[in-house]
């Protein structure tokens, strides 16, 4: 990792009840990653919403802390995960995240689906919510990286990645690592995840798109000099 990175925490309902403007004072955090919901109804777990989670997007855009959303799957049918991201794109609907939305596959009940299966559920879901316009990313542990899913299928989306750990030895890409699940943050009662942005993201992202849009704009420019110029006649 760069020198370029943001400190931040991931959050459910199972921390409570956040005091935002505490942690935003603490300067302990730079970006919260908020539960959005969980759950599928192929499996023992509906699909619902985190219960703080409008609560926790209130309180990160009253004290302009910058926010991503995550859901936990626990779909069990490749055919099933766009019905799930349809699902999410209600629940986050309004919603303003500048660090991501994630797509959190970790449960072991998905395991024996094997590879292929999952590697499925997580492109069908990612591919709806980028259909929709949002920047979308996968989370889970170095073991599913590894073995369970196919990152050469799934490269074109970035990864959080979970690894307790003085280090990060994934060999690939990653953007988020989640290093610690025993953080103290003024605000937030009891333990907290904790996360580290990687080698300037998301700024490095913004950078890109921004230097794409502007070689769009010399292209346009100099295919209209050139048609000024007859070149193109």
């Amino acid at each position: 990792m760069g020198a370029d990175h943001l400190q931040g925490i991931d959050v459910s309902e199972f921390n409570g009840v956040i005091n935002w403007a505490t942690v935003k004072a603490s300067g302990q955090v730079d970006f919260a990653i908020l539960r959005s919901s969980l759950g599928w109804t192929d499996g023992d777990v509906a699909l619902r919403r985190d219960a703080r989670f409008l609560e926790n997007v209130r309180g990160c855009e009253a004290n302009g802390i910058p926010y991503g959303i995550y859901h936990y799957s626990y779909c069990l049918k490749p055919e099933n995960a766009a019905r799930e991201a349809e699902y999410v794109l209600r629940v986050i609907e309004g919603t303003r995240p500048t660090m991501g939305v994630w797509y959190d596959i970790e449960d072991n009940a998905q395991i024996p689906l094997g590879r292929e299966a999952l590697t499925g559920i997580v492109k069908a879901f990612c591919e709806t919510l980028a259909a929709a316009g949002w920047d979308v990313g996968i989370y889970s542990y170095l073991a599913w990286l590894q073995q369970y899913l196919d990152m050469d299928a799934l490269s074109g989306w970035p990864v959080w990645l979970a690894q307790i750990a003085p280090e990060p030895t994934y060999s690939r890409p990653f953007v988020m690592w989640q290093h610690s699940w025993y953080g103290r943050v003024a605000g937030i009662t009891g333990a907290v995840d904790l996360d580290v942005t990687v080698d300037g993201w998301p700024e490095r992202k913004e950078s890109s798109l921004i230097a794409a849009l502007e070689g769009a704009a010399n292209l346009i420019k100099q295919i209209k000099e050139d048609y000024i110029n007859g070149k193109l006649r």
